[in-house]
């Protein structure tokens, strides 16, 4: 047990987020059409400071999904492959 007590997990594209809350952390794990066409609401229900965490795109998928992610103001952090499957965590600034 992580002693976190406000965890909301849900289950459906992005069209689940609401559109009035804002979140720590969001993870995706859907093709990279998907993810692209979902960006701009990954960005717009997360926080300052926030966490996206992607996954389910190959390692050629990688270059579209981090310029999508950069055109919404979020920045790659991190990388971790494995079979040519990509997982990316992208963070939004504090500003």
């Amino acid at each position: 047990r992580n002693n976190c007590s406000n965890i909301r997990v849900m289950l459906g594209d992005a069209m689940v987020l609401p559109s009035e809350e804002t979140y720590d952390t969001i993870i995706a794990n859907i093709n990279r059409n998907i993810l692209l066409a979902h960006m701009p609401a990954y960005e717009q229900s997360l926080k300052k400071g926030g966490t996206l965490f992607l996954s389910g795109f190959y390692q050629t998928d990688l270059p579209m999904i981090t310029k999508a992610c950069k055109e919404v103001g979020l920045s790659r952090v991190d990388t971790m492959e494995r079979n040519k499957w990509i997982a990316a965590q992208f963070g939004k600034s504090e500003n």
